[in-house]
């Protein structure tokens, strides 16, 4: 594919859509908007697209995700509270991001209460309180 852009109003429509892969594209941005009318999404795959951050509201309304692949991109900073809304997310890929090499806050990972997989590069967990907050939260 050859996606460079994604217009926030692109799946106003499609409310009932459950999955939905824009892997392999040129992506390096997406609109806090983006997603806004997904809450019935429960697999969204960004990998191998040029994503360099995730915003704070990016996925406030994707509450029904149970899969998200945010693999091989260039992501650098995921904002603090970025999957607050994220309560179903089971499995989470930020693998291959070799800017982000490690992770601000542990704030970061608030709000993931079913989470079962996390699949990072060992260098992002080196101070271990990002985990243990994980088991609390």
């Amino acid at each position: 594919n050859k996606i460079y852009e994604v217009n926030k109003d692109s799946f106003i429509n499609l409310k009932l859509l459950l999955e939905l892969d824009l892997s392999s594209n040129l992506l390096n941005d997406l609109h806090y908007d983006t997603f806004k009318s997904l809450s019935k999404l429960e697999i969204l795959n960004i990998s191998f697209n040029y994503l360099k951050h995730i915003n704070l509201n990016l996925m406030t309304e994707l509450n029904s995700l149970i899969k998200l692949d945010l693999s091989h991109n260039q992501i650098a900073h995921i904002d603090e509270y970025s999957f607050k809304n994220l309560n179903l997310l089971e499995e989470l890929f930020i693998q291959s991001n070799l800017n982000l090499t490690k992770i601000q806050s542990n704030l970061t990972f608030y709000g993931l209460k079913k989470i079962k997989n996390i699949f990072a590069s060992n260098e992002l967990f080196h101070d271990f309180d990002n985990i243990v907050y994980l088991r609390e939260a």
